[in-house]
This record gives structure tokens, C-alpha cells and sequence, in this order.
């Protein structure tokens, strides 16, 4: 073996022994100013889920379709052994139904209810400086809020609010679970 192998046959122990023993390190912790967000796309704009509001997230799931009197669900999947009904967050967002299930789905750590969308961005850590109101041009009015990033801004979903409002216009007094 020649030097410049054997260096080679070192350097590539350590990197092994570096990635196996990030594993075994505990994650960085987030600071007080830090907040952690699922980032998506649905149709053409760009969102965020506050990460502590997701229970799990999936691709390719079935979905079996459920006829109802709310348009927005898709169907009902089977979630870690549990059947959870799925809606359609783009048409809760206002887009049209899709044509086909969107690949992605994401449970609500408050509720027992599955969003289906249709890109999945990955996974944003933004400190909370980040996280402006966005008001409605002519009035003035909150909107929600925005994920101000240099690269590029989301409208940051909040899910009780929909939640709330399948579960209003379905007549259940309280679609909230305990966490």
C-alpha cells in the first residue's frame, strides 16, 4: 500500500467514524429565538407549517376517497394503524380540487386529521424575528402571518383555524385533541 493510500484509507475511517457518531449526538437545541417550520409549495406559492403543529409526515400514502359535504376531503388514510380523514390543504388555500392526490400529506399534532399538498420543500429552522404580520392591503387588516427569509417569503398556515372550520361546518362541537 502507498502512502498517498494508506492517508486516503485514514482519512476515510475518520470520515465514517464522524458520520456515525453524529447519530449518536443529540441534536443541536433549538435557541428561544429560533422556531422550526415545514416548508412546501402548494400550486405556485410557497408555505410554511409550524413543525410543532405536524404529528408525522408522509408520501405516497393511500388515500381512499370518502364521499362527504365537505368538497375538501380527498378520502381517508391509514395513519400508524388509524383511519384519519384527509383534506385537501391547496383547496383550503382557495386552489381548485386536485385531479389526483397529491403526493405529500402531513397529520396535525392537535387533531386527528391529515393535510394532503403538493410539494414538500423540506425543513426551515428561522429565528422568530423572521415571522412578520401580514395585513390586507386596503383595509389594513391582520391577515396571518409571513415567514420573512432573504431568499424567499411563505405565508405561514395555521391549521387550527381550518381545522376549526371542517369541524364546524361537519357539526362536531370540538375537533381539538390533547396533545
Amino acid at each position: 500500500m502507498s502512502t498517498e493510500q494508506a492517508t486516503l484509507a485514514v482519512r476515510v475511517a475518520d470520515l465514517r467514524r464522524a458520520f456515525d457518531e453524529s447519530f449518536a449526538r443529540k441534536p443541536p437545541e433549538l435557541s428561544a429565538d429560533e422556531r422550526n417550520f415545514l416548508a412546501l409549495r402548494q400550486g405556485p406559492e410557497r408555505y410554511a407549517i409550524r413543525l410543532e403543529d405536524v404529528a408525522g409526515l408522509f408520501a405516497d400514502k393511500t388515500v381512499v376517497p370518502f364521499r362527504s359535504r365537505l368538497p375538501e376531503l380527498l378520502g381517508i388514510a391509514g395513519i400508524r394503524g388509524s383511519l384519519v380523514p384527509v383534506f385537501s390543504l391547496g383547496q383550503l388555500l382557495g386552489y381548485p380540487r386536485p385531479t389526483t392526490t397529491p403526493r405529500w400529506l402531513f397529520v396535525s399534532a392537535r387533531s386527528a386529521v391529515a393535510f394532503a399538498f403538493d410539494e414538500l420543500d423540506g425543513y426551515l429552522r428561522a429565528p422568530s424575528s423572521a415571522i412578520a404580520e401580514a395585513r390586507e392591503e386596503a383595509s389594513g387588516e391582520k391577515r396571518g402571518e409571513m415567514l420573512v427569509l432573504s431568499n424567499v417569503n411563505r405565508v405561514i398556515v395555521g391549521l387550527q383555524s381550518f381545522i376549526d372550520d371542517i369541524a364546524n361546518r361537519a357539526g362536531i362541537v370540538d375537533a381539538r385533541k390533547e396533545p
